[in-house]
């Protein structure tokens, strides 16, 4: 079994994070959120190399779709079942959404594994 881990950040006043792309042999992916009390953490997906990104959507009620609210406590997420249908491809990229960290800025780790 192949396996990344990745470290992304949400810079300070920032209201998303770095970029990052599915390995080849992703089957499942999770995230550890340290705890972000400025409001919840959404995922959004770029098609066109990173030009424009749009929020992934929760299709139960259309809204943006939340992977941790806002003052949770540190844990790992799983969200294999929000990105099963993004491409493995370099040109797809994801990135966290969240509200501005005026705290200073915050890194979370994204774990890959096929």
């Amino acid at each position: 079994m192949d396996f990344k881990l990745k470290t992304v950040t949400v810079a300070e006043n920032g209201t998303y994070s770095g970029e990052f792309t599915l390995e080849s042999y992703s089957i499942f992916i999770g995230a550890l959120f340290p705890a972000m009390d400025n409001g919840d953490i959404g995922l959004a997906l770029s098609v066109d190399d990173g030009d424009n990104y749009n929020p992934i959507l929760d299709p139960s009620d259309g809204n943006d779709a939340v992977l941790c609210g806002s003052g949770d406590d540190p844990g790992w997420v799983d969200f294999s079942d929000w990105i099963r249908f993004v491409p493995q491809n370099a040109h797809y990229k994801l990135r966290f959404t969240c509200a501005s960290q005026t705290s200073g800025a915050v890194d979370m780790l994204v774990l890959m594994r096929g």
